[in-house]
């Protein structure tokens, strides 16, 4: 075990067996030898649920960032007290936080509504990066980004699921290219109920959406070539095949 390892289990022994006294606890993390990175990583580990309360309301590393997001990330760390860590942390941080499935729902959501609303002060690296990890409704606002890169990005995101670039095909504006950039990855081609939202979706261009259709059940062909909703040369192409 590497030094760091060794440091980092004493100091979680130290916090363990401390948790239930808040002065001797004081004195553990008065200790100017413990870096932020050191209690991140102890942090990390389960511990009484006191230690984190007690390191975000009584000691030095109740506003490192780094350190709140470990108190965030940690499945022991009370719901209240995690809530309060969630603004002071980045993006990485939040988005880590808001697809653990072990965190209390009110947690992740909490997460997931601070990356949206900090989307517009991110750099493109992060965005390209937050599309491609983030959770599904972070991502599935991505896709409609006008940066081809956020895009492809997103849709390789293996938390996506069908019903969510369906949603993002029938949304008011989706970009134009979305639909051949979905055809490209062969997850989405296959499935029928995204090929399906291509052929509805009025921003589909036709050299996409008219191969498509002769593959369209016959309820959907019948769908098709009565709707109003849909380009009035889908809908003869799909009365055409119906004969």
């Amino acid at each position: 075990m590497t030094d760091s390892g060794d440091r980092t289990d004493d100091l979680r022994r130290a916090l363990s067996e401390s948790a239930s006294e808040p002065e001797r606890l004081g004195r553990v993390l008065a200790d100017e030898s413990i870096t932020d990175l050191d209690l991140r990583h102890a942090l990390r580990g389960r511990l009484p649920a006191t230690v984190a309360a007690f390191v975000m309301e009584h000691s030095r590393f109740g506003v490192r960032q780094t350190v709140l997001g470990a108190v965030a990330r940690s499945p022991s760390t009370a719901p209240r007290i995690a809530l309060q860590a969630l603004p002071g942390l980045a993006w990485r941080d939040l988005a880590e936080v808001a697809v653990a499935a072990e965190l209390a729902p009110a947690v992740r959501q909490k997460a997931e509504a601070l990356l949206l609303e900090g989307l517009n002060a991110m750099r493109l690296g992060d965005l390209i990066t937050l599309s491609r990890i983030g959770p599904r409704r972070v991502t599935s606002h991505l896709l409609l980004s006008s940066d081809p890169r956020v895009r492809e990005a997103g849709l390789l995101n293996p938390r996506l699921r069908d019903g969510d670039l369906c949603g993002v095909l029938e949304s008011a504006e989706p970009p134009r290219e979305i639909s051949a950039e979905i055809l490209r990855v062969h997850r989405w081609a296959a499935s029928y109920q995204v090929r399906r939202a291509i052929v509805f979706s009025l921003a589909t261009p036709h050299p996409i959406s008219l191969p498509l259709i002769p593959g369209m059940n016959p309820a959907d062909l019948k769908e098709l070539a009565r709707s109003d909703d849909v380009p009035p040369l889908v809908s003869a192409v799909a009365r055409r095949i119906l004969g």
